[in-house]
């Protein structure tokens, strides 16, 4: 037995392969050597991975949704990624049956999942010897791969990784990215002359532009020899996952190339970055040009909208193998590649939409291709490629589908004590035995816990923090959330959240949030404060470093952050002090609502935020808006006429009914203390007949006002006053029925 072999043993003459020996164990183990080994073991191990500098954790322990394990398995996914590799880097891509032999150990997904996992931990020195030896040893000099066939959207993300590793190492190690360019771009000129192929197609195609070669090297015969026929296929395949892979490498290596050959004096690196960034969005105009094109109606409205040629349903051919075991023979081949990973594998890259994530989950939710929000077939989940598929939800804020998804994988994805992911399972019959370990499935709960806790937006450029917190995790009592050393493009980061319940029922949650000072992501911070039911919805107010911060957004339950607003002075005293504050009366919906109607435009409510933030910072509530310092309205109307009543009383305005769209308490606050400016303004003037508006105070008083320009009131603007009042009065009298019986 393989177990059995150690120095000294006698090998069995009838063992051919010298795996069994006779006699038994040599020298039996004593319990004192036993344990003193286990013990070293340990020690080895955490010097092993404190070596790593990885993202520390600790997080709350509910036993609904326990963090301490979900970082507990983690680490042990490291661990046993680590392993599984052959004279520490060399790649395994898992083991016999199935996985084991060594012509699978150069999958391009071996590597992007490995490399992802370490990336996304931090576990920065091994990361590096992973892309070291994918780039040495399994990337050609034309950019093809050692392997049997290709996987043409992993190979493409393997740009995407090298970039990653150069922003999470804060470009500080360009002479090791100098030492694989040769390659690199050997590999992205390989993705161009695959889409060269198909620039001859009329642009009416929906294949004209998209990148020829699947997801499934089992198309190695065709992949090696650039079969035309290809093209010749009915119906015609559409490898969108190429198309959306290649888009997102090519962004964000080139990006990387055009900095590093700027800094290092070469021109020709530079070059090749600059190329790169013109095709992406060629690759982007194609694959959604495409899309557009195929989606197709399925008059199912659970599931409403498909792209039919990228996979076939696995129902209607039989299980995990059925295209390949059905199209070949009719020879009409779609995709080779099952829906498990094929569809998934269209939304890693972060390039399609909202809705094109949310027709294709649902769409495979009604399949029978999504088993508890897992990709796999009938009642068996796969963590053979899941990652895009919890990506696309991330990135599009359907955060209870990602959470059922890493759940779902955390639980049952995985073997117990050892944490050892078979390639799929199946959840209805534990008595079938599991297909053997694959190692892609090992990173999953890695990088989904830090997607979880800190989370880029790939399109906006918006850095997230908390952005799927479990509910559970901010109820009162439980631990803070602590995160440690978080790797992102802008530097390592940490943050924390704490709840504060007193005995009233109030509840608050207190942020303490360290960046690097130079971060600045382009689309901002985000911070998501997820309370627990009781609480959703209902956030109404925010203090950063004291202050009153009118950037938060009670639906989408999040404090926000323009990148011109992280400077460093906020970062040193603002940041580290943020409370925010959850009133009492009815939620509004969130996200989480099933109910609740389509979101608003996100770039129009952060265009609202803006505006009002900057009302509020010119002091508008004071009718007395110029301010010479910096950052105050100095334009014309705020210099000469800064108490002008209807456009200051118009800012306020919009301050009340931003109020009603976001419930930001900040906005009604500021808005209503214009009106008692507007009011204090006013003069009085004896009626001839009893005033409404004086009413238990003189009978015969009126009131009018000058515009705040020198001239007193004309006639024909009284209309407008009457507007004013009314915008000022509403809130008082009506703002809790709106907000109790409109706002549900």
């Amino acid at each position: 037995m393989w177990f059995a072999r150690f120095p000294g043993a006698t090998p069995d003459p009838d063992d051919t392969h010298g795996n069994g020996i006779t006699g038994g164990f040599g020298n039996a183990s004593t319990a004192a050597g036993f344990y003193a080994n286990l013990l070293e073991l340990r020690r080895w191990w955490d010097a092993e991975l404190a070596n790593e500098g990885m993202m520390e954790l600790s997080l709350p322990t509910p036993e609904s949704t326990d963090g301490a394990w979900l970082a507990n398995q983690a680490k042990h996914s490291i661990a046993r990624s680590m392993i599984t590799r052959v004279e520490t880097w060399h790649p395994r891509m898992g083991t016999m049956p199935g996985f084991g032999t060594d012509e699978l150990n150069g999958l391009p997904d071996a590597f992007t999942s490995t490399a992802t996992a370490a990336l996304e931990m931090g576990a920065m020195a091994y990361a590096k010897g992973v892309i070291d030896n994918a780039f040495l040893h399994y990337v050609r000099d034309d950019g093809t791969l050692f392997h049997h066939g290709e996987e043409l959207p992993q190979s493409a993300r393997m740009l995407t990784v090298l970039a990653a590793y150069h922003g999470y190492a804060g470009g500080a190690d360009a002479a090791f990215m100098l030492t694989h360019f040769n390659r690199a771009k050997a590999l992205a000129g390989l993705l161009v002359a695959r889409r060269a192929l198909t620039l001859n197609l009329s642009a009416a195609d929906p294949r004209h532009g998209i990148p020829l070669g699947g997801c499934e090297a089992a198309e190695y015969f065709k992949a090696r020899n650039l079969d035309p026929d290809w093209l010749l296929e009915a119906p015609p395949r559409h490898y969108y996952a190429s198309a959306a892979e290649a888009y997102r490498g090519f962004a964000e290596i080139g990006a990387v190339w055009q900095d590093i050959g700027d800094s290092s004096g070469r021109a020709d690196v530079a070059a090749h970055g600059a190329e790169l960034l013109k095709l992406a969005p060629l690759l982007y105009h194609d694959l959604h040009a495409s899309l557009n094109r195929t989606v197709e109606s399925t008059g199912d409205p659970k599931a409403p909208r498909r792209w039919p040629f990228v996979a076939p349903a696995p129902a209607s051919v039989g299980g995990r193998h059925g295209p390949m075991q059905t199209c070949h023979e009719l020879g009409t081949c779609m995709q080779a590649a099952a829906p498990y990973k094929a569809y998934p594998e269209m939304m890693w890259s972060g390039a399609l939409t909202k809705q094109q994530v949310d027709d294709t989950y649902s769409f495979m939710a009604q399949n029978r291709s999504l088993v508890l929000g897992v990709p796999g077939w009938n009642a068996s989940l796969s963590l053979r490629a899941p990652f895009g598929l919890a990506y696309g939800l991330l990135q599009h804020d359907f955060v209870e589908r990602f959470l059922l998804h890493f759940f779902a994988v955390s639980a049952h994805g995985s073997t117990r004590g050892t944490l050892t992911p078979p390639q799929s399972s199946n959840l209805a019959n534990r008595d079938e035995p599991t297909v053997t370990y694959a190692a892609t499935g090992v990173h999953a709960v890695p990088a989904y816990l830090k997607w979880m806790l800190v989370f880029e937006e790939p399109e906006t450029k918006t850095l997230w923090l908390g952005k799927a917190v479990p509910r559970d995790w901010l109820a009162p009592g439980e631990a803070p959330v602590k995160v440690e050393h978080a790797t992102t493009r802008y530097g390592r980061l940490s943050f924390s959240l704490a709840v504060d319940a007193a005995a009233d029922g109030s509840y608050s949650v207190k942020a303490n949030i360290s960046l690097p000072s130079t971060a600045k992501p382009a689309g901002g911070l985000r911070l998501r404060v997820r309370a627990p039911a009781e609480h959703r919805g209902k956030m109404s107010g925010v203090t950063v470093g004291g202050k009153a911060w009118p950037s938060f957004d009670a639906a989408a339950e999040t404090v926000d952050f323009s990148a011109a607003q992280l400077t460093p002075e906020l970062g040193q005293s603002g940041l580290p002090v943020i409370i925010v504050s959850f009133s009492a009366s009815k939620r509004l919906k969130t996200d989480d609502d099933s109910t609740a109607a389509a979101d608003p435009d996100p770039r129009l409510l952060r265009l609202l935020k803006e505006i009002c933030g900057w009302i509020i910072s010119i002091n508008v509530g004071s009718n007395d808006v110029y301010s010479p310092g910096p950052g105050g309205c100095q334009s014309f109307w705020c210099k000469n006429f800064p108490s002008y009543i209807f456009v200051n009383g118009n800012m306020a305005r919009v301050l009340l009914a931003a109020h009603t769209v976001t419930g930001n308490q900040t906005y009604l606050d500021e808005g209503l203390r214009w009106c008692d400016s507007f009011v204090r303004v006013k003069h009085t003037i004896t009626t001839s007949s009893a005033s409404p508006l004086a009413a238990g105070s003189n009978h015969t008083t009126g009131a009018w006002w000058n515009t705040g320009y020198g001239v007193s009131l004309a006639l024909s603007l009284s209309t407008l006053l009457l507007i004013l009042l009314t915008y000022c009065l509403l809130p008082r009298a009506f703002a809790m029925h709106i907000r109790n019986n409109l706002l549900r």
